[in-house]
């Protein structure tokens, strides 16, 4: 069986939402000086949900970041996020195969595709949210990741 090829022009982002901005200092730090972060800890997952009747798919990428001081310590500041990308494909048809039973089963690059743009574009909301707060003043820029990773289990990144 021939590979299904993703054509970019079938692929439309219809709309970027943020549902969740959080970032706070724990209160047992509190009464602690404040110390800039040094680097940060980085944990990820995502839920990817397909409508096939109306070519649809929808990414919601969670993202929670731990400031570090020195030496990796925790400074009890955290940042959580939670965005939504919502595409519609045109030609999901061609990039799915559907089992006696009825479930779909899409193929592997429209989800790394997919992934890799909603990943990107998450990069710049969160330097963007970051920039000036508590976390950080110059805003955080999240690691370059395989994007494919993210469709497997959650990811961590120290």
């Amino acid at each position: 069986m021939k590979k299904p090829k993703i054509n970019p022009e079938a692929i439309h982002l219809l709309k970027v939402s943020v549902f969740k901005s959080l970032i706070e200092r724990q209160e047992a730090f509190l009464d602690q000086p404040f110390i800039e972060p040094k680097n940060y800890s980085f944990s990820f997952a995502q839920k990817t949900t397909f409508n096939h009747e109306e070519k649809r798919v929808r990414i919601q990428l969670f993202i929670l970041l731990k400031a570090r001081g020195n030496n990796a310590s925790n400074l009890g500041i955290q940042g959580e996020f939670g965005i939504e990308f919502n595409y519609k494909v045109d030609n999901l048809d061609n990039l799915c195969t559907k089992e006696d039973d009825g479930k779909r089963h899409y193929d592997a690059s429209l989800g790394t595709t997919l992934m890799s743009i909603s990943y990107s574009t998450a990069r710049g909301i969160i330097l963007q949210q970051t920039q000036g707060s508590i976390i950080s003043l110059s805003g955080v820029i999240m690691p370059v990741i395989n994007p494919a990773d993210l469709l497997k289990a959650p990811v961590e990144s120290k």
